[in-house]
C-alpha cells in the first residue's frame, strides 16, 4: 500500500529528504499517530513492507518521492501496526528479525524521551525451488533464497522507529504506526567464508556489533 496523496507532492529538483531522528519522531511520527489523514502523509509513503520484499520497497518509496532514484541506498515509509497485536514480520521469501537493544531517541530541546529505534536485519528463510518475484538490482540475494539459503543478509536493514512518549493517546482498536528508514547496505564477506558466515552464531554477532559500531 502507498498513501495516494504522495503521488501529487511536488519539491524542488534538489531537494533530499535527509530528516534527523528528533524530527522523524518527534515531529513527522506523532503527526500521523494524531491524524493518520494529516497532510503529513504527503511527505512519507505508507507502505505495508511484510507484503513486499526489501528490494520491492524503494520502486515503491519512489513513487511518492520524484526526485529518489529507485537504486538509492535509503527511503522513508510508515508502516500500520496492528494495536495490541503481536507483529509478524515475514515476507514471502524471509523475515525481519530485530537485533540488538533498542536506541533511545531524545527531544534536543528537553532531553525528554520520546521514541525508540530497533534494528531490523532481512532473513532469507524461503525453501529451496520456490519462485518468488525479484528485479535485477538483487540477484545475488535471490540466487541464494532460491538454493534454500538462510541466514542474515546485510544488504539490507530497517531502522524503525516508535513514538513513547504519553502525550498522544491512540483509541483501542484504532491501530498505530512507525516510521521506518529502509537501509540498502553493503555486505563485507572478504575474510569469511559464506558457509561459515550462515552457520557460525559467533560470526553473525560480530557482523553486528561490526555494523553497530559503523552507525554509532
Amino acid at each position: 500500500m502507498v498513501c495516494p496523496t504522495t503521488r501529487q507532492r511536488s519539491v524542488p529538483e534538489d531537494y533530499r529528504f535527509c530528516p534527523t531522528e528528533q524530527k522523524l519522531v518527534g515531529h513527522y511520527l506523532r503527526h500521523k499517530l494524531m491524524d493518520p489523514d494529516d497532510s503529513i502523509c504527503k511527505t512519507i509513503p505508507e507502505i505495508d513492507v511484510w507484503e513486499r520484499e526489501p528490494w520491492e520497497i524503494p520502486k515503491l518509496a519512489a513513487v511518492a518521492f520524484p526526485e529518489m532514484e529507485e537504486d538509492d541506498r535509503e527511503c522513508y515509509f510508515f508502516r500500520k501496526c496492528g494495536y495490541g497485536a503481536r507483529f509478524n514480520r515475514k515476507t514471502r521469501a524471509g523475515s525481519w528479525k530485530v537485533t540488538g537493544e533498542d536506541k533511545v531517541i531524545k527531544a534536543r530541546d528537553t532531553e525528554n524521551v520520546i521514541g525508540k529505534m530497533k534494528i531490523l536485519v532481512y532473513h532469507a528463510t524461503c525453501a529451496p525451488g520456490r519462485t518468488i518475484q525479484r528485479n535485477c538490482a538483487d540477484e545475488g540475494l535471490a540466487e541464494r533464497v532460491l538454493r534454500g539459503g538462510t541466514g542474515p543478509d546485510w544488504k539490507w536493514v530497517i531502522h524503525e522507529y516508535h513514538y513513547v512518549a504519553d502525550d498522544v493517546k491512540i483509541p483501542p482498536g484504532n491501530g498505530t504506526y512507525v516510521v521506518c528508514k529502509l537501509i540498502k547496505k553493503e555486505a563485507d564477506f572478504s575474510v569469511l567464508s559464506k558457509k561459515h558466515y550462515l552457520s557460525n552464531k559467533d560470526t553473525i554477532d560480530s557482523l553486528i556489533e561490526h555494523y553497530l559500531k559503523k552507525k554509532g
